[in-house]
């Protein structure tokens, strides 16, 4: 058996189906789970799609969570509580895949999944970062090694329930996007399993997992309805801080604006996700603390940016007379 599974809320909804109808194009033979982290009522959703609401999960700590995290935060905190929910519902899933909402297939699965790994983790990076990209070294320590929306675990009896069960307890009160203090939702995390477990492999291709962390430096280009990254067949692309919020990645959604490619298979992007479109009326509050996210953040943090440089050089002048 084996599994893909999404976390969302209403506000992803129309991403998740688009998610799920690429995986019934290009892998088939996946079951599709929903997990659903949201007050609201579900809409009817395809047969096909197999929904398993928070609540299912009985988590204890349940409400100091939605207390402690805002509405995203708390999407990426619950994902090992359900990847841990998942392999106790499905003892015999031999292959368990976590794909972001924003993610979506353009390819077989085939080529990057390595049935004997326990754990294939995403690097955000498979090569030195080119100056011209707009990125910085830096930036991508900060927010880890690994990229948390896409994740495939092949459970091994000596390690899969260790794993889960520490990642839980990181993610129970650790997993708020906060740079200063460490912490980025539930990725940061990934970065000790080459050190903590045996057999992590890491996903190197090309077409996997294509988003703002690659797009500065890979060439995406397209034959009619075919697309390369750097030669090689594109599988699979994160629409995160493009199509949808993303905290960290919003503020680099510059790099591919002026990229034909790039704006050729938004537009396909697009039309599904009207096409899956789903409006949900509900006065019930999202779990979590409401995240309000202003349309001018990035032209806002520029200008803070220039206050604290001006503010350091006006700190640090020599003001001794030579």
């Amino acid at each position: 058996m084996k599994l893909v599974f999404t976390i969302c809320n209403r506000t992803q909804l129309s991403h998740a189906k688009c998610l799920g109808e690429s995986l019934r194009e290009h892998a088939p033979g996946h079951i599709f789970v929903l997990g659903w982290v949201d007050t609201a009522q579900l809409p009817a959703l395809p047969a096909w799609i197999q929904v398993i609401n928070i609540p299912e999960l009985g988590l204890t700590a349940w409400p100091s969570m939605q207390g402690r995290y805002f509405d995203f935060e708390l999407l990426a905190a619950c994902k090992p509580f359900f990847a841990r929910h998942l392999l106790q519902q499905y003892p015999n899933c031999q292959e368990l895949i976590y794909l972001s909402p924003s993610t979506c297939l353009f390819g077989s699965l085939d080529s990057i999944v390595e049935p004997e790994a326990f754990v294939q983790l995403t690097p955000n990076r498979t090569r030195p970062i080119e100056p011209q990209t707009g990125l910085l070294d830096r930036n991508v320590l900060n927010i880890g090694m690994y990229h948390s929306n896409s994740l495939i675990i092949h459970p091994q009896d000596s390690q899969t329930t260790k794993f889960l069960n520490w990642w839980c307890d990181r993610t129970l009160d650790r997993a708020a996007f906060n740079l200063c203090e460490g912490m980025c939702l539930d990725q940061l995390w990934l970065n000790y399993l080459p050190v903590y477990y045996e057999n992590i492999h890491l996903i190197r291709e090309e077409g996997w997992h294509l988003g703002l962390h690659q797009a500065g430096d890979s060439l995406l280009t397209t034959m009619g309805s075919q697309y390369t990254v750097d030669g090689r067949p594109l599988i699979s692309i994160d629409f995160a801080g493009i199509e949808s919020y993303h905290p960290f990645w919003s503020d680099h959604a510059h790099m591919v604006r002026n990229e034909p490619a790039w704006q050729n298979i938004r537009n396909r992007y697009r039309k599904m996700l009207t096409r899956n479109s789903v409006s949900i009326k509900s006065s019930t509050p999202h779990y979590g603390k409401p995240s309000l996210v202003k349309l001018n953040r990035r032209i806002r943090k520029q200008g803070v940016q220039f206050v604290k440089q001006l503010i350091y050089k006006i700190e640090t002048l020599n003001l001794t007379y030579n």
